[in-house]
């Protein structure tokens, strides 16, 4: 019994974490702007680093607070010359790490904010998760912090050092913050996912005399308590999951979360980088063929996550590009077999290659196109942009309401008896049952002990 109990428990603290853990990942990002991040200390003063919209570190620096005591005789130059790039900047938005001193920096930098500090520029901070109307204050202001769990174990990281190795690790932090605000998903998926603060965990584990608490028949188990393998493999899975699901732009993406990418292994993903770097930016999906270890299969199983989104900025109008492949590969039906290690092959810039569409669902899509009049051509066009969208409306009109029950009869519970068949539809479902609107004075519960071999998840 105990056993058995101990590996439900370990399940369900794997099915949190892993819910958790994907609810973080999938995070909206916030493109399209500067973006200053502050990780808040005492001592050590608080440190701050600007990026691009591109994710690009811009400047980096440390400021301490000046209502802290042993700071009292600071001068502001730190804090004026952080203002000053700001503005030049023109930094929009703040991220503040919810660790030590948070608080006192959030009202730091609120007073400086409010005192017109950032004029002409209405420098805002964000609130993680929420949306700008939900979070607007009679200022105009986003009130919140971003969460820093796992910062500092990720920058002393051997991967951080790659990426920031001239930063000290402090104000890699920094870095790290600005862009968990920035695009969550490329952020997290580098750091260590026991380490990112979702689950079920405690703090300390001599507080509790036992590591296992039973309560309602139900073992409490912590992260602490879980197989590091089972725990890695779940949460991987889910890393992977959300990285395809969102999908992946091959000409800016770290190799961090083109790892997590469905089909593709690290040496690949290294692979990529490497020929990247060395070729320059992909035009097309189909000149991944070209890049070692990528072959047929791998390019099949993997092509449907990867975006190439560089066309517009590299070649504004779709033109066939040449590239130099190192490898002798037959990349198109019209390309011929060359005998050469290196051969020059024509690759021409694919609308659908910033789709999610796989290439061998092209034809298909132009098909749909056809069929409300437009061409491939009018891809992210406004006009095709209206007409999709009068047409989701329309079918969430009727998708969006539940079908209603018909009946032959009128029923009451006075004329219900044992034995009888109801349908109904399920109206609040609980941990301990579900409620049913069989057409009567009530709804029905359902317990869940009379579910048997049938799996439920209460969503919020």
């Amino acid at each position: 019994m105990w056993k058995k109990a101990l590996g439900d428990a370990e399940q369900q603290a794997l099915k949190v974490f892993a819910r958790n853990y994907r609810q973080l990942l999938l995070t909206p990002p916030l493109k399209d702007c500067v973006i200053l991040g502050i990780d808040p200390g005492f001592r050590h003063g608080c440190k701050y680093a600007f990026i691009s919209a591109l994710g690009i570190i811009l400047n980096t620096g440390v400021f301490y607070l000046p209502q802290v005591n042993h700071c009292a005789k600071q001068d502001n130059t730190a804090i004026n010359q952080l203002i000053s790039f700001a503005v030049d900047a023109r930094c929009e938005k703040i991220g503040i790490g919810n660790g030590t001193a948070c608080r006192e920096t959030e009202c730091f930098i609120a007073s400086l904010i409010n005192s017109g500090a950032f004029r002409p520029y209405e420098v805002q901070y964000w609130c993680e998760g929420a949306s700008p109307h939900d979070q607007r204050s009679s200022h105009g202001l986003y009130f919140s912090i971003v969460d820093e769990s796992g910062a500092s174990k990720y920058s002393i990281s051997p991967e951080a050092v790659s990426d920031m190795p001239q930063l000290d690790p402090c104000l890699r932090s920094a870095v790290s913050i600005a862009r968990r605000l920035q695009d969550p998903l490329s952020e997290y998926v580098k750091i260590d996912p026991g380490h990112v603060g979702v689950g079920m965990y405690q703090v300390r584990r001599d507080f509790l005399p036992m590591r296992l608490i039973w309560s309602c028949h139900l073992v409490l188990i912590f992260k602490h308590d879980i197989s590091d393998r089972l725990l890695r493999e779940a949460l991987n899975s889910v890393a992977e999951e959300c990285v395809s699901f969102v999908g992946v732009d091959v000409n800016t993406c770290s190799k961090s979360i083109l790892c997590h990418v469905a089909g593709l292994n690290k040496r690949q993903a290294q692979e990529i980088i490497n020929y990247r770097e060395k070729k320059g930016p992909f035009v097309c999906r189909e000149q991944l063929l070209a890049v070692p270890s990528i072959g047929p299969f791998t390019h099949q199983q993997c092509i449907g996550f990867l975006r190439v989104f560089c066309n517009e900025r590299f070649n504004p109008e779709p033109m066939p590009v040449v590239a130099e492949c190192s490898r002798k590969r037959k990349v198109t039906g019209d390309a011929k077999w060359s005998k050469s290690k290196k051969s020059k092959l024509s690759y021409a810039v694919d609308v659908f290659d910033r789709t999610a569409v796989h290439p061998e669902s092209y034809g298909v899509a132009e098909k749909l196109l056809a069929s409300i009049g437009m061409q491939k051509s009018d891809m992210f066009s406004d006009e095709l942009r209206q007409k999709l969208k009068h047409l989701v409306i329309a079918i969430i009109v009727f998708l969006a309401f539940e079908k209603p029950l018909f009946k032959k009869d009128v029923i009451s519970v006075s004329n219900v008896r044992v034995g009888d068949v109801l349908t109904g539809r399920v109206k609040n479902v609980t941990d301990f049952g579900v409620f049913v609107d069989a057409g009567l004075e009530f709804s029905g519960l359902v317990p869940i002990s009379k579910m048997k071999n049938r799996e439920f998840t209460v969503c919020f």
